[in-house]
């Protein structure tokens, strides 16, 4: 019995350890990107609203002059039966934190 119950608690413990986690703990910082992150899906949820979310990556952060930088983004949809990446790109002003612009481009991958 003792063995059974020390089987499902090391499984149990291996299961959390592989398991990835999606929620911040208290000693980790939310990324500099979460807020241009948050703009990006909101903005491709307005202009594809039948368009379901299957995953995103950050691909990193530009800076356009000295007071201007964009947040780059690569969403994978679905609309209907088609799945596409789409690139979005967020511009702001890096003092006043202002959205300037916001560009998307479709790949088939």
């Amino acid at each position: 019995m003792k063995k059974w119950i020390s089987c499902f608690l090391i499984a149990g413990i291996l299961a959390g350890i592989a398991e990835p986690r999606l929620v911040y703990s208290a000693h980790q910082q939310e990324p500099a990107y979460a807020k241009w992150s948050k703009i990006a899906i909101q903005e491709v949820k307005r202009k594809y609203p039948d368009a379901k979310l299957l995953d995103y990556k950050h691909i990193g952060r530009e800076k356009l002059d000295d007071e201007l930088a964009a947040e780059k983004f690569k969403l994978w949809i679905r609309q209907g039966s088609r799945e596409f990446g789409l690139f979005v790109t967020v511009e702001f002003n890096e003092k006043t934190q202002k959205v300037k612009s916001i560009h998307f481009k479709e790949s088939e991958r």
